[in-house]
Order: structure tokens, then C-alpha cells, then sequence
């Protein structure tokens, strides 16, 4: 495997060498906030070729900062068409991507399309034989049962997926099924909707278990592949810049088929929470739940920030308490660390009376507290695409307090949210 990269690595440096020339007096556009674009990006400012864009089709990724070049949508290359633009394409999916970028007018001259050396029949007959033998594998794990495939990593996702999952499961009448996904977070989730059995492997198995769905199809597998990115939704037109669409609309129809909300159900709660309230010496009311990380949301609002937040709030007499997960969402300086199960999140929070944070999947979770919910969004992000995940527009809530930054300054911001907090005091 190590080998293959590297030959990769390779490749891609010797195809941006002896195509550089090409860049000469061009934007420079990368296709992926990706691995292979990571290295093509690095070979592309040795050659001094500035990028001005990276785009990419997951719009969870809209927005953030990566290798300090800004990412954003393919539709950028429509919105500020350019004749004299390179985009560069390194491996996946590239006849989709290309079919992308012709279409918003540009040509072949635009392109630059890198693509490993293909596999020796050997090392794709081994491939063939590693994914058949991991389904094999959740196959007796899954003791002959139909298995539901869930590879979700994102928070939100998982609970939507949960939403309308036994509506699912019962329209298509499994009775002996397997629910099999490739992160404890997601199973956490799941739970919450009364799924108890549900079978975790590992990212790697999963990635294998994907290559199976992709050989050999889900009805020979005796498999349902649930999943809103990849493998089947590459080719889905993103409509988060029309704000008539929501994220929830977008992801219910791809996965799930369904055109509303009918067979949703909601998360089951654990209610006997006071006990952990006083316990955890909070005051009801008066606790604030900072949550100032998401993966997909770059860190615009530093330390600093959070801290002249809680320091204002605790000035008022509120408890404010942040959540962390880990080392890498530290504790912001003068809070309390809290890391909440997800059965007791909400009934906590209807206690605890606030929720500010960023947009993450977090909010969806939270979506359905009596707490007053302030949500911060991307200071680079449309106004449509804020509708697009939108708590209020997607229909998980109607009171969330939604604030785009950017619009006012940092100071203004962290006022308006005090001004907020305090308004039922």
C-alpha cells in the first residue's frame, strides 16, 4: 500500500512539472480538498503557481481553510467564469468532475487531469479478493442477516439517518436485519432512535466493504448502502446555493426516498436528569453550553473570543460550561468541561436554559431543546447556503437563534449574543 502511494506521489509531481507551463498567466483552481491535491498543491507553489481556489463537491467542506487556500463549491466556476483558468483534477471520479467543469463552459485546454498508474491484473484481482473477504467477514458477524450499511461520520447525518430509519426498515420489510457502521459516535446516535444491535468495524473495513457494494451491487450482497455521500450520490446536482431546498430535503429524497416527512420519528431521550444537574452543581436557568468546534467549520472565532464570551456570562451570574470531547476541543479557559451523553444532552439542556455554538452536527442533535439555541455560522458562507443548513429551514426547530459572521465584527457578535443570553434575565 505504502509502495502504491508513493508511486502516486510520484506521478503527480511529474505530471505537474511537465505540465506547469500550461499555469503560466492562469487562476489556478484545485478539484478536491484531498490527499492527492495536498501533494499537487505543494508541487504547484514549488513551481511558484498560486492557487486561488480549491473546490469540492462535499459541502461539508464549504467554507473551510485548507492548506490556506479557501474551499468552496464547483459552482464558483460558473459564478466567476474565467477563460484563463487551470483546474486540476487529481485521481477519483475525475470523469464526473471533468463532466462538471465542461459544463460550466470550459474545455479540455482548462483541465489538467493526474491519474495514478493503473493496477497490475494481479494487484486488482488482490483488491477484488481483500473486499470480498472483509463482507465475508461482516457477514458472519452479521449472522446471515440483511445487512443495512451505514459508513456516516458526521453527527447530523447519523441523525437524520435515525429520523427515518424504522420507516424505512419497515417499508421494506426486514425482519432479520443487521445495522453495521464504522464509528462508535454513529452508533451512540442510533440508539437514540432504539437501535441497540448495531455492528461497528473499522474505517478500513468499511472502505472495503464500499469496494464490495461497488463490484458486485447490493442485491447480490444481500446489502443496503445508506449513505448520502459517495458511491451514488456523486452525480447529485448540490442545490444548497437555491435556498428554496434544505440539506434535510436534499438528504431524506437521496437516501431514503421519501419527499417528506411522514415516516420520521423522533430521538428518544433519557428524562432523569436532575440528579446529574446537581450533582454537576449547575443552576437551572442560568448554564450556558458553549460549543465552539466542528470539524467542517474553520476556526474563525479564537480563544480569546470564547473566553470574553464566558467571561461576560459568568459576570452575570450564569455557569458556563464548555463542551469537550477530548484534548483537541480544549476547555475554553474559566468554564466548565462537560461531555454530555447524547440520551441526556437535551433534557440537560432544557434545564440548563442556553446553547451557543457553531453550526455542526452537534446543533442537529440539540435541534429539538426548549433551551435558547444560538447558532454561528461561516463568516465566507451565502446566505443560501446558510439557508440550505439552516436548523429552522431544514424543519428540526423553529426558535434557533441563527447568526452568520462577517456580517458585523467579532465584538459585535459576542454583544449581540450577551444582549441574547440576557434578554430573560
Amino acid at each position: 500500500m505504502r509502495d502504491d502511494y508513493a508511486q502516486w506521489v510520484k506521478k503527480i509531481k511529474k505530471e505537474i512539472e511537465r505540465n506547469r507551463k500550461r499555469f503560466a498567466g492562469k487562476r489556478c483552481v484545485l478539484f478536491g480538498a484531498s490527499d492527492a491535491n495536498r501533494v499537487a498543491l505543494k508541487e504547484l507553489q514549488k513551481w511558484n503557481i498560486r492557487i486561488d481556489q480549491v473546490i469540492d463537491n462535499n459541502t461539508g467542506k464549504t467554507g473551510l481553510i485548507w492548506e490556506r487556500v479557501p474551499v468552496t463549491t464547483p459552482s464558483f466556476l460558473q459564478e466567476r467564469f474565467d477563460p484563463n483558468t487551470m483546474v486540476v483534477i487529481c485521481g477519483g471520479e475525475f470523469v464526473e468532475k471533468k463532466r462538471q467543469v465542461m459544463f460550466m463552459g470550459y474545455t479540455d485546454q482548462n483541465i489538467l487531469i493526474i491519474l495514478p498508474e493503473r493496477k497490475s491484473r494481479l494487484d486488482q484481482l488482490r483488491d477484488v479478493a481483500d473486499s470480498i473477504w472483509v463482507y465475508e467477514r461482516v457477514k458472519r458477524r452479521s449472522r446471515g442477516k440483511h445487512i443495512l450499511f451505514l459508513p456516516l461520520q458526521a453527527t447530523g447525518d447519523a441523525y437524520l439517518t435515525g429520523m427515518y430509519l424504522s420507516g424505512y426498515i419497515a417499508e421494506q420489510e426486514y425482519r432479520d436485519y443487521q445495522i453495521v457502521v464504522t464509528s462508535g459516535g454513529v452508533k451512540k446516535m442510533l440508539q437514540l432512535f432504539g437501535f441497540e444491535d448495531v455492528l461497528v468495524i473499522s474505517l478500513e473495513e468499511g472502505k472495503q466493504l464500499k469496494e464490495a457494494v461497488s463490484r458486485f451491487g447490493e442485491s447480490q450482497l444481500n446489502l443496503s448502502y445508506l449513505m448520502f455521500w459517495g458511491l451514488y450520490s456523486q452525480n447529485l446536482i448540490r442545490l444548497e446555493e437555491y435556498c428554496k431546498v434544505s440539506f434535510h430535503e436534499m438528504f431524506r429524497n437521496a437516501v431514503f426516498g421519501y419527499q417528506d416527512r411522514g415516516k420520521a420519528e423522533e430521538p428518544e431521550f433519557c428524562c432523569n436528569v436532575e440528579e446529574i444537574f446537581i450533582k454537576e452543581k449547575l443552576i437551572e436557568g442560568r448554564t450556558v453550553l458553549l460549543s465552539p468546534y466542528a470539524v467542517t467549520f474553520d476556526k474563525e472565532l479564537d480563544e480569546a473570543w470564547w473566553k470574553a464570551l464566558a467571561d461576560a456570562l459568568t459576570e452575570r451570574g450564569f455557569l458556563v460550561c464548555t463542551n469537550s470531547t477530548g484534548f483537541r476541543e480544549p476547555v475554553v479557559n474559566g468554564t466548565k468541561g462537560v461531555a454530555w451523553d447524547y440520551r441526556k444532552l437535551v433534557p440537560l439542556l432544557n434545564l440548563a436554559g442556553y446553547f451557543i455554538g457553531v453550526r455542526s452536527g452537534l446543533c442537529d442533535l440539540i435541534s429539538s431543546s426548549s433551551c435558547k439555541k444560538v447558532i454561528l455560522y461561516q463568516k465566507n458562507m451565502s446566505k443560501n447556503k446558510m439557508s440550505y443548513f439552516s436548523l429552522n429551514h431544514m424543519g428540526l426547530c423553529s426558535d434557533a437563534i441563527e447568526i452568520k459572521l462577517g456580517e458585523e465584527g467579532d465584538a459585535a457578535v459576542l454583544e449581540k449574543i450577551i444582549k441574547i443570553v440576557g434578554e430573560n434575565v
